[in-house]
């Protein structure tokens, strides 16, 4: 099985390669009877090259109300006073029938102690060849996300952090992205392996594959995992478009190692079948002649894992990880943290998500969004409000607040944080 499973990563590889050598011959082709016409005419036309850049800023104060039997508590970024500077810088050059492009984005934080700490969260370069192709090289986010909010088919790119701000940190990877004629439309495709580690050999690297076409009012996707040492992931997305109204729905296909099993080895078997799917909309009004807005937004999902955590089950997790911390045992404590991975909101097996936006009120350049949380299996939620404003469109303000609400022994309340509310300001070049 392992070995077998080697050929496929193996031979999937070197099809990115081929794929990629395949799709730049036209291409040279086209530039080599380009360069020969020119040069009967007497005048060789020179490459046109274009360096766009563009920048992104934006600082953060926060403060935040701590519980302190909270089982997350000794994770270093609950301060109680918080400053974030980010800055997203892309760079793009582009030249004649082939196009390079590149971005780098870091954060560094500054808390109340005077201690810095940053990271560079996407840094990738993308050459473009060929009629719609692209090979793109870095740390970057895959082009696997399709459900709307929890994307449960997305088992490519890493999950944000429930208190990060800014953008998702990307994986280092290898992507090919094209566009391949089936019949009478066009094949998305894209084909990944990511380095998640420290691997020895080509058998160790995942692959992952992704074909989707539009045929309108309907887009669909299919899509593939192949990771060392575990059986095939499956699942795809179906979006419907019509007037105002998108209609969403996503799902993965698992047949061994649940998220309640890598949570605790008793909580469900090893192999067997689950299913992790959300289904949702998303609604944009008309109310441009209102003179209360000028936009208004709904979106409504609901996820469904069924190899998640039952009430129970989580409870005694959390439970676990604060008898843990209670005594200072730090290792068993790091391991159910690194188990835990930053599953906020996506844990159990239920959940909801209902949030809404409303742009220009009032014609003042303000903004608002609200959005609501809800863990259907332990009756718990995160309540998040932000207003924003954009005089002149010069620059972004925004004030912003989030509560953690749910009974005893809930995952809202095993969060470190019980309210947190901030100031931004953020401006682009």
């Amino acid at each position: 099985m392992r070995a077998s499973r080697a050929r496929v990563v193996a031979a999937a590889i070197s099809a990115i390669a081929a794929a990629a050598m395949a799709a730049t011959a036209p291409c040279a082709a086209q530039s080599a009877v380009a360069g020969g016409s020119a040069a009967v005419g007497g005048s060789a036309m020179p490459d046109e090259t274009k360096v766009i850049q563009g920048v992104y800023v934006s600082l953060v104060a926060s403060d935040a109300l701590i519980r302190q039997d909270s089982p997350f508590w000794p994770n270093p970024t609950c301060g109680d006073w918080n400053l974030s500077a980010y800055s997203y810088d892309s760079y793009s050059l582009s030249f004649r029938a082939r196009g390079v492009s590149g971005q780098v984005s870091a954060w560094v934080d500054a808390d109340a102690s005077e201690e810095l700490s940053g990271a560079i969260s996407q840094a990738w370069i993308k050459a473009t060849f060929g009629e719609g192709w692209a090979l793109a090289f870095g740390r970057r986010e895959l082009q696997w996300k399709d459900g709307g909010y929890w994307n449960p088919s997305d088992v490519v790119n890493r999950r944000l952090s429930w208190d990060q701000r800014g953008e998702a940190d990307g994986c280092d990877s290898i992507e090919l992205i094209g566009l391949l004629p089936f019949m009478d439309f066009n094949l998305d495709l894209s084909l990944a392996t990511a380095f998640a580690g420290e691997f020895d050999d080509l058998e160790e690297l995942p692959l992952y594959a992704a074909a989707g076409t539009i045929l309108y009012p309907l887009e669909l996707r299919a899509k593939a995992a192949f990771q060392a040492d575990r059986l095939p992931l499956v699942g795809g997305a179906v979006k419907l478009s019509l007037t105002g109204l998108d209609l969403y729905g996503d799902l993965i296909w698992l047949r061994d190692r649940p998220l309640a099993r890598e949570i605790d080895s008793g909580f469900a078997p090893e192999e067997g079948s689950w299913l992790r799917f959300c289904v949702g909309g998303s609604w944009t009004a008309d109310v441009s002649r209102s003179k209360i807005a000028k936009s208004l937004s709904l979106r409504l999902e609901y996820l469904r894992q069924d190899d998640g955590l039952t009430d129970d089950q989580g409870g005694e997790f959390f439970e676990a990880m604060r008898g843990y911390a209670g005594t200072a045992d730090w290792t068993s404590w790091s391991a159910l943290d690194s188990r835990w991975d930053d599953r906020f909101f996506a844990l159990y097996r239920d959940y909801a998500l209902l949030s809404l936006s409303l742009g220009e009120i009032a014609n003042a350049h303000l903004g608002f969004d609200a959005s609501g949380l809800v863990n259907i299996d332990d009756g718990s939620l995160a309540l998040r409000g932000k207003l924003r404003w954009s005089p002149k469109n010069l620059m972004m303000m925004s004030l912003s607040a989030t509560g953690y609400l749910g009974p005893e022994g809930s995952e809202a309340r095993a969060l470190p944080k019980a309210f947190e509310c901030s100031l931004g300001l953020s401006k682009s070049f």
